[in-house]
C-alpha cells in the first residue's frame, strides 16, 4: 500500500519510539472494518512498524492491554 504513515505525536505508553507508531483516523483500518462488515472502527487500533523497506499493519483491538517485556536480543 502506498499510504504516508504520518508523524509521531506522542511516545507509545511503553517509552517506545519510531519505528513503532499508532496511526489515528487510519483510512486502513476503516477500510479493513468495512470489509469484514461486522465490526465498529471505534474497537480497534492501527499500529506500524516501519523497517527500511517494509511496513508492518497491525489491528489490536482496543480493549487489549499490551504491557513491555523488553528488547529481544
Amino acid at each position: 500500500m502506498k499510504v504516508e504513515v504520518p508523524a509521531l505525536v506522542k511516545p507509545v505508553p511503553y517509552g517506545g519510539c519510531w519505528p513503532f507508531l499508532e496511526v489515528l483516523g487510519s483510512p486502513w483500518l476503516r477500510e479493513v472494518v468495512e470489509r469484514d462488515g461486522t465490526l465498529e472502527v471505534t474497537d480497534f487500533r492501527h499500529w506500524v512498524i516501519v523497517a527500511r523497506n517494509h511496513t508492518l499493519h497491525v489491528m489490536e483491538h482496543s480493549r487489549s492491554a499490551p504491557t513491555f517485556e523488553g528488547w529481544l536480543q
